[in-house]
């Protein structure tokens, strides 16, 4: 009867620590799945941010390319403006060497 309750005494300390373990596991359990969730919000956050950059690119394209335009406008204004200012020279010039011929004249 001893050898019984000997056997007895060793199943039920051999349960309790395994009790123990399965207890100690569930609660790594609980906190793996808790980060499993914060790392799902935090992905889904995250792809939200990708969608809204993506977006904002899309819009810096299109300024880009507006820009781009605008300077190339530019770019044709200041050569128009600069063949006007050589043909206004050329035209002053010849009027400051007629204006002296003729007061040369007189």
């Amino acid at each position: 009867m001893d050898e019984i309750k000997v056997l007895l005494h060793k199943i039920l300390e051999r349960l309790d620590i395994q009790g123990a373990t399965i207890e100690q596991m569930k609660g790594e359990i609980a906190d793996i799945k808790e980060d499993i969730a914060v790392m799902k919000k935090d992905i889904a956050d995250m792809q939200t941010d990708i969608v809204m950059m993506k977006k904002d690119i899309d819009v810096m394209k299109k300024d880009i390319a507006e820009m781009k335009k605008d300077i190339n406008e530019l770019k044709m204004t200041s050569w128009r403006q600069e063949k006007i200012i050589e043909t206004l020279s050329l035209r002053s010039i010849e009027q400051e060497s007629e204006i002296r011929e003729l007061k040369r004249i007189k």
